[in-house]
């Protein structure tokens, strides 16, 4: 499983969250979710959506798991840190 993860915080303290996973084999079909949340949320936000990438996969694929999953996180500007 690729999964690609980005986040940025938007005004008043809300963070946007998206994901793209892919959930087969051949890298040729994709889970995608986003959500917003507060700041002391969004770690809970990302682990729900995670799950849900992970139960595409498996629904997918006949009830496996991925054997490996490899995360790719676009940078933070400046106007984030």
């Amino acid at each position: 499983m690729v999964v690609g993860l980005s986040s940025a915080k938007a005004k008043g303290g809300k963070s946007v969250l998206a994901i793209a996973a892919s959930v087969n084999n051949r890298f040729n079909r994709f889970f995608t979710r986003t959500k917003v949340s507060d700041a002391q949320g969004a770690g809970d936000q990302l682990e729900s959506m995670f799950i849900d990438a992970f139960r595409a996969f498996e629904n997918e694929c006949g009830g496996r798991f991925p054997e490996r999953i490899i995360v790719l996180r676009d940078g933070v500007g400046d106007s984030q840190c």
